[in-house]
């Protein structure tokens, strides 16, 4: 089997729609029912909430950074979660360098479908790094990747509009 394409790449469906790296849902508090909004610590009420994918648009998955964290399940000091119990206790937790991004659903694949898409090529993949999943504004994340990537193909596809209507 294949290193978990999370940890060694961000990947994108090389078409039109980029919908799902810049799109938010809203607030946490406003999808979240009352009760399960009112266990968040103030920190994460305020977060905003991102679409993870067309699966299961009530389920909440978290990407949690820090400085240390031994048991990281991403990669080095980057974990994901989808436990409330366990993102209640991270924005409870005290540390200068945490860093929460929530989601709204996710993304899946029968068995072998991503690795048969992969091998295809369907997808551009680029290194992961807690710079683009954290610091990288949604908006600009597509366009960032494929800059970086070079060459004139992605410099032409980091300039194509969302709509392409508009073009």
């Amino acid at each position: 089997m294949p290193p978990n394409p999370v940890a060694t790449c961000v990947g994108m469906a090389p078409t039109p729609t980029r919908a799902t790296t810049r799109a938010a849902a809203g607030s946490i508090t406003a999808t979240l029912p009352p009760g399960l909004a009112a266990a968040l610590p103030v920190p994460l009420k305020e977060s905003p909430l991102f679409l993870g994918g067309p699966v299961q648009p009530t389920a909440l998955s978290f990407l949690h950074a820090d400085n240390f964290i031994p048991d990281a399940n991403i990669f080095p000091n980057l974990s994901l979660g989808h436990s409330l119990d366990d993102l209640v206790e991270v924005g409870e937790s005290f540390s200068a360098s945490k860093r929460v991004k929530m989601f709204a659903g996710y993304a899946g694949w029968s068995p072998g479908q991503l690795e048969s898409e992969m091998k295809r090529k369907s997808w551009l993949t680029f290194p992961a790094s807690l710079e683009l999943v954290f610091e990288t504004p949604p908006d600009q994340l597509w366009q960032k990747i494929l800059k970086s990537k070079g060459g004139w193909k992605n410099r032409l596809l980091s300039q194509m509009p969302d709509d392409l209507s508009r073009n």
